[in-house]
């Protein structure tokens, strides 16, 4: 089954708009995992919490991350789980193809 060109062009960039979403998410999440543990000894901001008060914090941030994950990472066409590969070109499951190719990105620079 062939999909039309525009239809294409939708789901790739659906797909970078996930992937934007999934790095940033990354990131976000370390950085509220590892602030809290690096600031704990070396700051007062932190003196009034236990650190079980921010273990459970940490664990609730990764329960959030897990269930972003879920929902997120997902084939814009078929709605698969796209698994650990961010650079991830098609889908494991329906096989759409999910980001640009090299020679997509040279033909649409010529047509400008």
């Amino acid at each position: 089954m062939a999909i039309k060109p525009a239809a294409g062009d939708r789901i790739k960039q659906d797909f970078a708009k996930r992937r934007k979403f999934q790095l940033t998410a990354i990131w976000v999440t370390l950085v509220l995992l590892l602030a809290p543990a690096l600031l704990y000894h070396h700051s007062q901001l932190l003196a009034d919490f236990s650190k079980n008060d921010l273990l459970a914090a940490q664990v609730l941030i990764l329960c959030a991350f897990i269930g972003f994950t879920a929902a997120n990472w997902r084939c814009p066409s078929c709605g698969s789980y796209l698994g650990p590969n961010l650079s991830r070109r098609f889908c494991g499951r329906c096989n759409t193809e999910l980001q640009y190719s090299p020679a997509d990105h040279s033909r649409s620079e010529r047509d400008l």
